[in-house]
């Protein structure tokens, strides 16, 4: 499917990702909770958080970087044609996750279908990147991380790849107020895990490209292809 593109710069951060199907009711249902549990609590309002969704739509980051924008097409055309063969991508989540920053995610457990997928797409997209990839300030300190980063233009690839689903950040907050609603969100994780199931299946239906933010989110879906369903019998 294509979606209309507006004018570009010279180059663009893209993300490419896993969508997730529209009967992913159980995942969606988990993470509405989640976040009205947080509301209750008053930790979302008192430090000025707005969840990522609905805002943003639910998605798994398969690689994401800058491209040069006159690579587009070829973006398009060689994704389409790794994503033919694919089938529906299940995943089951694992568990919800907090950094010393505030950044909240929902874990995926891996599996080797969603990992050789996202091995692929970043050996076929990566010499299309932008030169030059600014290197994120939390890689720095790992050399690994640091040496992706230079070959493939992310620091998120092969083994450091770590399927999840983001739901909110914290960045607008100092240290100091981080350090705290890390704390606070660390004793909430611990009551919402002890009355809400969190193994809730997660299914992937379709490949998308899209421009995204600083922080990830798609801001515009410019391409979406199928997964095929999986063969009955």
């Amino acid at each position: 499917m294509l979606i209309s593109m507006p004018g570009f710069s010279s180059k663009q951060l893209i993300n490419v990702h896993l969508q997730l199907s529209p009967k992913n009711h159980e995942v969606t249902r988990l993470i509405n909770e989640f976040n009205t549990f947080l509301e209750q609590k008053k930790l979302l309002s008192h430090y000025g958080i707005k969840p990522y969704y609905p805002h943003f739509p639910l998605h798994i980051t398969l690689f994401m970087t800058d491209f040069p924008m006159t690579n587009s097409q070829l973006i398009k055309e060689r994704t389409q044609k790794l994503t033919a063969p694919w089938q529906t991508i299940k995943l089951t989540a694992q568990d919800f996750v907090v950094s010393p920053k505030g950044y909240v995610m929902l874990r995926l457990k891996s599996n080797p279908t969603i990992e050789r997928f996202a091995n692929d797409l970043v050996t076929t997209l990566a010499p299309l990147r932008a030169p030059n990839p600014s290197i994120p300030s939390w890689a720095k300190p790992d050399p690994k991380r640091v040496a992706l980063c230079n070959q493939y233009g992310s620091p998120n690839v092969f083994s450091y790849f770590d399927p999840h689903l983001s739901i909110f950040s914290a960045d607008h907050l100092h240290p100091k107020q981080q350090m705290t609603l890390y704390n606070e969100l660390q004793q909430a994780l611990k009551e919402f895990t002890r009355t809400h199931n969190i193994d809730v299946a997660v299914y992937g239906a379709s490949i998308g490209i899209g421009l995204a933010d600083e922080s990830g989110q798609i801001t515009q879906e410019l391409w979406s292809f199928n997964l095929n369903s999986p063969a009955r019998g």
